[in-house]
Formats: structure tokens, sequence, C-alpha cells
């Protein structure tokens, strides 16, 4: 199996951001035969976004930086790519971490990684109902919430109760 470096994920990522902008107006004119063309202009702009925030972007941790890219594209790329982009880059994150490759995040996904000095303590629940598990890459740790639907009255207007909050520092680099 090829080993998998910070270095050559860095690589494959700055190669990523400058193949999209290079083919912004080609990717669009595809889109236009199908479409609306718009999904160059999109992603670029997702791509953009990367390298604008490339040098604060955690570089110590592939999963961390898979992590933050995935939040990057999500918001900023438009339509349904922003998503799907995400959702890859995040996947890559998650197959990184159980690779063993990135820590915290390969710890908290079951990976095999080394165990962590971090300890969890259940802050409060339910923990077990149909919760929404949301995690957000923060300066310096990993904010985790849950939240469940809840039906006050009107079943067709439920709304998210966030029902749990937990803050992972991340160790130092």
């Amino acid at each position: 199996m090829t080993e998998i470096s910070q270095g050559k994920i860095e690589q494959a990522i700055q190669t990523t951001c400058t193949t999209v902008l290079r083919n912004e107006l080609y990717f669009s004119d595809l889109d236009g035969l199908a479409g609306d063309g718009d999904f160059g202009t999109s992603l670029a702009t997702g791509f953009r976004q990367i390298e604008a925030e490339w040098d604060g972007i955690p570089k110590t941790d592939i999963g961390a930086m898979l992590l933050k890219i995935s939040m990057i594209v999500s918001k900023h790329v438009g339509g349904s790519s922003g998503p799907i982009w995400g959702t890859g880059f995040m996947k890559a994150a998650i197959k990184v971490a159980s690779l063993g490759r990135a820590r915290p995040t390969g710890r908290l996904l079951g990976g095999k990684v080394p165990r962590s000095p971090l300890r969890w303590e259940m802050k409060r629940g339910p923990w077990f109902d149909n919760n929404l598990a949301i995690v957000e890459l923060q300066d310096e740790r990993l904010h985790f919430w849950w939240s469940r639907g809840r039906v006050d009255g009107d079943v067709d207007r439920p709304r998210l109760e966030r029902v749990a909050t937990v803050d992972v520092p991340l160790p130092p680099a």
C-alpha cells in the first residue's frame, strides 16, 4: 500500500485547486450543455477560498486538515456541488483516520490509532435518540453538538433542540 503523507495530501489539494481554477470556464461550458452553466464558477469559488485560507488551515494532522477543507468547500461552493465536494473531503478525512494516520480524528472514529490523551465526559443526554451530530473544527478544538427534532403542537413544523455539546481540545502538534 502506498504511504499517505501530509506532504502528498497537501500537494494533491494544491494541484486540485490549480486544476479547478484553470478549468473554471471549461467546466461551466460543459455544464451549460446540460445544465445552467455555473458549475465551473461555483467550484472555483470554493477552491479560491481554500487558497485564501491555506496558511490558516492546520497542517500537522491530515484528518484535521481535510475536515477544515470539507467545511470550507461545503460553505463556499454553490448549489449541490458544495455538499458533494464537502462530503468527499470529509470521507477522505475519515478514511485517512481509519488507517491510523490522523489524530485525534482517527481515535474518535474508532480507527487504528494509538489511545489518545483525550478523555470523554458525558455532559447530558439523551444519547440514543435520533440525534443529529455535528462536528466543527475550531482553532484549537473540535466542537461537537447533538440536536434532536422536537414537535411542539404543529407536527409539520418540528424544530431542532440542542441536547449536548462537547469541546475536545486538540493535542499540541
